[in-house]
Parts: C-alpha cells; sequence; structure tokens
C-alpha cells in the first residue's frame, strides 16, 4: 500500500503496482492536460482565422474550390478539438456541473442509445436494482464513460453477442472491491457507492493488457486500423473526476466486466428514508 492514501481504506486491499499503475497515470494526466491546454488555445485561433477566411471568400464569389479545401481544414481542425477534448477528460481538466442524480435514470436513459449503437447479431440487456439513492455526479460526462464502455464492448464482440448494463448500490467499505484490475482513483473513499456494471461476452483479455488499455493511444484491439486512441483513457480521467474507482474484470475468451463505482452523495434528499443498508440488500 502506498504511503500516498493513507486515510483510504478503499486502497487496503490493492497490490503496490496497482497503486503505482494509479499514481502513473495521475501523473500522465498531469502532463497531458497541460499539453491539451496549451493546444486547445492554439487551435481557437486558427478555427476563428479559418471562418474569418471563408467569409471572405463567400463574400468574393467564385471560390469554390478554395471553399472546399478550407472546408476540409475546418473538418480536421474540429476532429483535433475533439481529441483534445478527450485528453482534457484524460487529466481530469474538463468542466463539470455536478447534480444530484438517480444512478437508475442514467442507465434508463441510455438503453435506447445503447440499442441503436449495437451492431447487428449484438443484443443489449439492462439489469437495475428497483432502489432510490443519490449519486452528485456530471451526468453527460458518467453517460460518456458508459457510452464509451459499451463501445469498446461492442467491438470485442466482432462475431455478436450481449452487452449488459447494470446499476446496484455497494458499500466497499463492508464488502470490498469487485474482483478484477483496479484502475484506481487517488480522490476514492471507500464507502456507499452507485456500482454501474458493463459486461460483455466478447473475447476477453489478460490482466497484463487491461492496465494498457487504459493508457493514452494503446490498445488491445487486433483489428487493423482499430483504437489507439484516447476513449479509455478518457474513461479513466471521467470517473476519476467523479471521485470514483474503476475496476475491470477480465479472462481471454470469457468476456469483460467494466465496474464503475460512484461515491453516494452526501448532500442526498433527506426525504429518502431508505438506509443505505436497506438498499444494498
Amino acid at each position: 500500500m502506498s504511503d500516498t492514501h493513507p486515510e483510504d481504506a478503499a486502497f487496503a486491499d490493492l497490490s503496490a503496482a496497482q497503486v503505482r499503475q494509479a499514481e502513473l497515470l495521475a501523473i500522465v494526466g498531469r502532463l497531458a492536460g497541460g499539453i491539451a491546454h496549451d493546444f486547445n488555445n492554439l487551435l481557437a485561433t486558427m478555427i476563428g482565422y479559418a471562418e474569418f477566411l471563408e467569409g471572405s471568400l463567400q463574400a468574393r464569389g467564385d471560390c469554390g474550390a478554395e471553399l472546399t479545401d478550407l472546408k476540409e481544414i475546418q473538418m480536421s481542425a474540429a476532429r483535433m478539438q475533439e481529441q483534445t477534448r478527450r485528453l482534457l477528460a484524460f487529466a481530469q481538466r474538463l468542466p463539470t456541473r455536478p447534480t444530484l442524480v438517480q444512478p437508475q435514470e442514467i442507465v434508463r436513459g441510455l438503453e435506447r442509445s445503447l440499442r441503436r449503437l449495437a451492431p447487428s447479431q449484438t443484443d443489449v440487456a439492462v439489469s437495475l436494482t428497483t432502489v432510490s439513492g443519490y449519486i452528485e455526479v456530471d451526468r453527460p460526462q458518467i453517460e460518456q464513460v458508459l457510452v464509451n464502455l459499451a463501445i469498446n464492448s461492442f467491438d470485442a464482440m466482432p462475431g455478436g453477442g450481449t452487452l449488459t448494463i447494470g446499476a446496484e448500490w455497494r458499500d466497499t467499505a463492508t464488502h470490498g472491491l469487485p474482483a478484477g484490475v483496479v484502475i484506481a482513483s487517488e480522490t476514492f473513499v471507500a464507502g456507499p457507492c452507485m456500482h454501474f456494471r458493463v459486461t460483455d461476452t466478447g473475447r476477453g483479455m489478460p490482466a497484463d493488457y487491461v492496465r494498457k488499455a487504459f493508457q493514452p493511444y494503446e490498445t488491445t484491439k487486433t483489428t487493423p486500423g482499430a483504437g489507439k486512441g484516447l476513449g479509455l483513457a478518457a474513461v479513466y480521467g471521467l470517473v476519476a473526476k467523479a471521485r470514483g474507482m474503476l475496476v475491470i474484470e477480465s479472462a481471454l475468451h470469457a468476456g469483460t466486466t467494466a465496474h464503475v463505482l460512484i461515491p453516494e452523495a452526501a448532500a442526498a434528499s433527506e426525504a429518502d428514508t431508505a438506509t443505505f443498508e436497506e438498499r444494498a440488500n
């Protein structure tokens, strides 16, 4: 256990290697955040001048070819902005607007979108416990976490399969963390949590590949041209930003489950009379 987290009971079960991995991701994230911030400022200037040039060319007329070339520049700049946004997510530097949200609403709200995203021969199932309670998060960012994990699961099932997304309450102080490789957050504190699960019946991966998958511009995908981006790295950053924990349970040829643990909101409504113990049972 690292001396960096003496107050955090959740880290008691983590190996030294897992804690070092968390610290390494945090260091890389800080570096990436600084680079992304500067790069984003340069992109904003470039996009602004491109818009000014577009207006000038349109006013002149007879500049169809030039406008077509300029549109390609603008589209490339937009893609670069999206990559910068993902870097900022990994670095935990995206602005957040936390609100109290019932986790079941998040999953139900995503169900239709995931069914549309699912490839043919892939089923989407939802597993929810009918319980009350709140988490305090930026809802669009947590939705992005679950969508990114689902897309990764779809990629792992090229021949079809089943994706199951679920949510239930878990007390990590008494029941510990789920089994698997911990992609840790420095700010996670053990206690009552909402436990989101994204499970697929895909090809799975060995443990040493799991940590690699969450590093920027790394991939475990075998399809030519696939991945090597920031999708899963952004997942780590957004979960850490929400003071959560990410645990990946996977085995080769046995599918994968991504466990996302988000602390229960301290400011949950007092009108919610059900205790955590009642919700967890």
